[in-house]
């Protein structure tokens, strides 16, 4: 668990630079509360409505929690117009955050990050009615290669694969800034056993990817 500590301690250290919005788009908290049930299913509406009015009220509040149908606690970390965190469950935080493809058109970015046992990461889009859109039309997920350093050798390539029984792939960063620039890797905490993953640690490199007009491209060094 000492990714997901990590995780939330980074959360309650943001500064973050508020995007603007198009004129009369709801914020990403409203779209939270309207979101049908499908990604939010373990908290009803009545208790997201709750967090989320609380903490428009009290903005300089972080980390407002409120009972799930797991009987945990969900809590809602952050929030801002465009960007947001919810710790649904103890094995499970999401992100929101809002894009902009046109001056009265968002593009609703979800971050789903699992910590069972090993971190993994999943990356969707919805509009903002919460129909859910192509990923691949707004983001192109990296092949376990490019997550390598261009030195690897096949060797080492090769053994890392066949001992991960998945690759674990983490989306980091989104919270940072402006939340346009969000970084992938590969997370072999828990995934590995610790000599491993000292072994491995030195092959692997970050990508980095911005949003730039209507999807997220990869940044060139």
């Amino acid at each position: 668990m000492i990714e997901m500590r990590n995780f939330v301690r980074k959360i309650l250290l943001l500064a973050s630079t508020v995007m603007l919005l198009p004129a009369g788009a709801r914020t990403v908290t409203d779209l939270f509360v309207a979101e049908p049930g499908e990604l939010f299913k373990i908290i009803n509406v009545d208790d997201r409505r709750q967090l989320t009015d609380y903490i428009k009220n009290m903005p300089d509040t972080i980390g407002i929690d409120a009972p799930n149908l797991m009987g945990e606690r969900s809590i809602l970390l952050y929030a801002e117009d465009n960007y947001m965190v919810f710790h649904s469950s103890n094995s499970r935080t999401v992100e929101l955050a809002l894009m902009t493809r046109s001056k009265k058109d968002s593009v609703i970015v979800v971050v789903e990050t699992y910590f069972l046992p090993s971190i993994d990461t999943e990356i969707s889009f919805y509009d903002t009615s919460w129909q859910k859109l192509s990923t691949d039309k707004y983001f192109t997920m990296p092949q376990f290669s490019d997550l390598l350093q261009p030195s690897t050798p096949d060797d080492i390539q090769r053994d890392l694969r066949q001992k991960l029984p998945y690759v674990p792939i983490v989306v980091n960063d989104l919270g940072d800034g402006d939340h346009t620039t969000m970084t992938v890797s590969i997370a072999l905490n828990g995934a590995l056993t610790e000599a491993d993953e000292k072994l491995y640690e030195p092959y692997l490199q970050t990508l980095t990817y911005r949003w730039k007009g209507n999807k997220f491209k990869l940044e060139t060094k």
